[in-house]
This record gives structure tokens, C-alpha cells and sequence, in this order.
């Protein structure tokens, strides 16, 4: 390809890129581009309710294939649990959607960059949100894999008081929060492998617990693997249920004698913690 740019002209060079930007613009409004998108993405089709390839053809519906599942019977088509589901929006409008949710922008400036009403980008971002959690919950860490846990203060800003938690507190001056992890805090844990594999689950309030660990990620880490932590007791007992073979990082150390470390997680905490203040 870029043996035969060399040997073009200046004005040939030009033309291509204009129909190359042509045929670009006429891709984002169209949503056949759509079907080839998923079909990509998906390769073989399966059960979205079960993930089942024990499927069949079950007619067709405005020239779209439908599915029958033989294991739950369960019918469905290929934009099935994904955002292009029941929707008329071109494929760019959606990309953009997606952008605008990497980018932490409001709905309502979705809704005037992507061209939509606040309803529909509202359900746009809902079902956006749904699909990436249906692939972290399909999804397994792969190869060497790191887990620690991070902690945030639990926001009851705006709670009825009928649904508090706890007795409402007089505001302070200098704040009435308690220092520390404690009931006030939420643990999220959290894990990243060497194929840059994430996974972020809210373990519940206090300190870190085995019952957490297992209740949150530990499904997703295979027998055997090399699993990195601190020196937290929480993950021992998980570790010898589970056969991981577990490197724990002592505190006040960055690197132990194997050279293993924390560095990555540790990483994207800084970086979710910075998102956190930036949204507040």
C-alpha cells in the first residue's frame, strides 16, 4: 500500500483521500456498517443468555436473522444485548456516545454532541454500561496478575433521612469524617494482568476480607496462577482454596527478591483516585 503511494502525484494522493473521506462519511451514517461491526466482534454466534453455541435459525424479521437457542429457549439476533439493539441511531452517533462516556461528559452534553434527546442518551449510556459489564463478568485474567484494594469515603450527600444509614451528623467546620478505613468507607477490589486485563468490584465497607476477595474477583483468576498482593492476611486463605500461587509484597517494600511488585495496580488506583476528585 504504501509502496504504491510513493509512486503517485501530489493531486492523485489528494483524490484518494477524498474519497477515502467520502466512503468514511457514508460508513458512520449507515447502519449496515453496524451488522458488520458486530459480526466482527462476535465471530461465531452464541446464546447472550447463556453463551450456548447449541443454537439455531429461527426465521427472519425485517431481513435480520433470529436465533433460537436449544439449551434455554431463549430467541435473539445478533444485536442482542448490545447497544445497536432496538435503536435508529447510525453507528457514528454510538461511537460518539462512547467517547463521551470515556470522557465523563454529563448526559446532557451527550445528548447535543451526539444530536439526541436527553432520553435517549440516557438510555444509550444505560445500555453502553450494561454491555461493558456483561464483558467483564465473561471475561478471566490471563498469565501473571496483580490484586489490591482501594478505598473511598461513602457519599450520603442527598440522602432522605428515612433512608440514612446512620444518624445524620451536625456539618463541621473541619468535617465529621472519621480518618482511616472503617463502616464509613467502601473497599473496591481491584486486579490487572500482563495483558492489561481490569477489574474494579466493589467489595463492600471496612477493611478488605476473604469473603470480598472470593465474592468479587476471585472467580475470575484460573488455578494456578501467579497472583502478586500485599502482605494482607485476607488473601492467604483465599489464595490455598483457590491454588494460586500467591507473591505477597511486604509494606514499606516496593520490590521483594523475585522481583515482583505492585506497580501496575498501584498505578491505576492513582489514576482512579484523581478521576474521583475530578468528578467531585
Amino acid at each position: 500500500m504504501f509502496i504504491e503511494v510513493e509512486k503517485m502525484l501530489p493531486d492523485e494522493i489528494l483524490k484518494t483521500i477524498n474519497l477515502l473521506q467520502e466512503e468514511l462519511t457514508k460508513k458512520e451514517s449507515s447502519k449496515g456498517i453496524i451488522d458488520l461491526e458486530i459480526h466482527k466482534e462476535k465471530g461465531d454466534i452464541c446464546c447472550p443468555n447463556c453463551n450456548s453455541k447449541n443454537i439455531k435459525k429461527n426465521g427472519k424479521y425485517k431481513d435480520r436473522q433470529l436465533y433460537k437457542c436449544k439449551d434455554c429457549n431463549k430467541k435473539f439476533n445478533e444485536l442482542t444485548n448490545t447497544p445497536f439493539h432496538h435503536t435508529r441511531l447510525v453507528y457514528k452517533q454510538i461511537a460518539d456516545a462512547y467517547e463521551c462516556l470515556v470522557n465523563k461528559l454529563s448526559i446532557r452534553k451527550t445528548a447535543n454532541k451526539v444530536g439526541i434527546s436527553i432520553k435517549t442518551a440516557f438510555i444509550l449510556r444505560f445500555k453502553i454500561i450494561s454491555c461493558l459489564k456483561n464483558i467483564i463478568n465473561n471475561s478471566n485474567f490471563k498469565g501473571i496478575l496483580q490484586l489490591d484494594e482501594y478505598y473511598l469515603p461513602i457519599n450520603l450527600k442527598g440522602t432522605r433521612p428515612e433512608n440514612m444509614p446512620r444518624i445524620s451528623k451536625k456539618r463541621q467546620k473541619n468535617g465529621t469524617g472519621k480518618s482511616g478505613i472503617n463502616k464509613h468507607t467502601v473497599c473496591v477490589v481491584s486486579g490487572v494482568d500482563e495483558h492489561d486485563n481490569i477489574i474494579f468490584k466493589i467489595g463492600g465497607t471496612s477493611n478488605v476480607s476473604s469473603s470480598m476477595i472470593k465474592k468479587t474477583i476471585a472467580k475470575y483468576v484460573p488455578n494456578g496462577s501467579k497472583v502478586i498482593t500485599d502482605c494482607k492476611s485476607s488473601y492467604e486463605s483465599v489464595a490455598k482454596e483457590n491454588d494460586w500461587n500467591l507473591k505477597q509484597i511486604k509494606s514499606k517494600t516496593y520490590v521483594d527478591s523475585e522481583g515482583n511488585n505492585l506497580a501496575t495496580i498501584n498505578s491505576l488506583h492513582l489514576q482512579a483516585r484523581c478521576s474521583v476528585k475530578t468528578q467531585q
